[in-house]
């Protein structure tokens, strides 16, 4: 009996090599097996590349000024970028495909201008927006207002946020400088200085005006009655951007902002040197 199962083995190790050879890898390959939970893992990492690479492939779609798709080089992260998620040079019903609800402003003097809302990337401190396509249909300016705020006379609130958003804007564009205009207000000469006007017969050597402050107690009323102005502007090659102050009678304190796309504007010049 026991020469039989002898022979039986030598048979099955001559005739079935490799399987005998399979089974000795059973522990090599039970070290190698991977946790059920990291298999899910690397599937869904596989899953994900995947997808990323299919998104890449895919080209945006890029709206003419009838509002249909058409293909473009250019994939969109690298389109010129406009302020609330818009893109400069788009027609109006293109910023309509994007979700956008436009109603008309007629009293702007800007052709083509409407009231925007439902924007892409909307900022909660505005309160209108308002976007100016000109005659020939393209995105060039786009001008906001804030939230009215509840001041005091010397502007304390909307100037906080106004240097906020400055400083906010000057990250994105560092070429910028601050104006300020001040209120002029005639003040009282002293004897000396009367006397030296008289004797000189000029006003050499003596300041005949006092120059408001920013932040001054009467400031919004200047600001108001156009005494005083107070701006920051922001420039790039492609763009110009400026934040400013306004208020109303009542002390109620606002700020602005007005984007423009100054390579639309040089593209509009070019265009009417070549037909001069």
């Amino acid at each position: 009996m026991k020469k039989f199962i002898l022979i039986i083995c030598a048979a099955y190790i001559v005739f079935c090599p490799n399987i005998v050879r399979a089974r000795g890898d059973i522990d090599i390959l039970e070290n190698l097996v991977i946790d059920d939970k990291e298999v899910d893992k690397q599937f869904e990492a596989i899953e994900a590349a995947r997808n990323l690479v299919n998104k890449s492939k895919a080209k945006p779609k890029i709206f003419n000024d009838k509002g249909d798709d058409i293909e473009k080089a250019e994939i969109e992260d690298i389109r010129d970028k406009a302020p609330f998620g818009l893109y400069w040079g788009d027609s109006i019903i293109g910023v309509k495909k994007q979700g956008v609800v436009l109603e008309e402003y007629k009293e702007n003097k800007n052709p083509n201008s409407y009231f925007a809302k439902y924007l892409p990337k909307p900022i909660k401190e505005m309160d209108k927006v308002v976007v100016s396509f000109g005659d020939d249909d393209k995105l060039w300016r786009v001008s906001a207002v804030s939230k009215f705020f509840e001041d005091e006379p010397n502007g304390g609130e909307v100037l906080k946020h106004y240097k906020r958003f400055g400083d906010l804007l000057a990250q994105k564009y560092p070429d910028n400088k601050e104006f300020f205009t001040p209120k002029k207000v005639k003040r009282e000469l002293t004897r000396q200085e009367e006397q030296r006007l008289e004797r000189m017969g000029d006003a050499s050597g003596v300041k005949e005006f006092d120059e408001s402050a920013i932040g001054d107690e009467n400031f919004l009323k200047d600001i108001y009655e156009g005494e005083v102005s107070l701006y920051r502007a922001f420039r790039t090659d492609d763009v110009e951007v400026i934040i400013s102050i306004d208020s109303d009678e009542d002390n109620k304190s606002y700020f602005t902002l007005l984007y423009k796309s100054k390579k639309i504007i040089k593209h509009r010049e070019s265009k009417m040197i070549d037909a001069l």
